[in-house]
């Protein structure tokens, strides 16, 4: 039988600690799945790691991205790609 991660006899407080714990791991992401979600190769990530435009976060040996600057990522080219069309 598994511990339950949150106990509910905990405070709230200790709860909600543990929640943003979470759902902050669950937003960390593979090479692979950001070049999935970018729809490109882990060697195109790779280039955008190398110029600065995505950050990876480094876990001892291990590279993880966070969802919200691959979003961010994707906005960024979003909004550079609607300034070249309305000059």
């Amino acid at each position: 039988m598994q511990p339950n991660p949150t106990p509910t006899n905990e405070p709230s407080s200790i709860q909600t600690t543990v929640h943003d714990r979470q759902s902050h791991t669950d937003s960390l992401l593979s090479k692979q799945q950001v070049a999935k979600r970018l729809n490109v190769s882990t060697r195109t990530v790779n280039n955008l790691m190398s110029d600065g435009s995505l950050v990876p976060i480094r876990i001892r040996t291990v590279l993880r991205f966070s969802s919200e600057s691959v979003e961010a990522l994707i906005s960024d080219c979003r909004d550079s790609q609607l300034e070249h069309l309305n000059p």
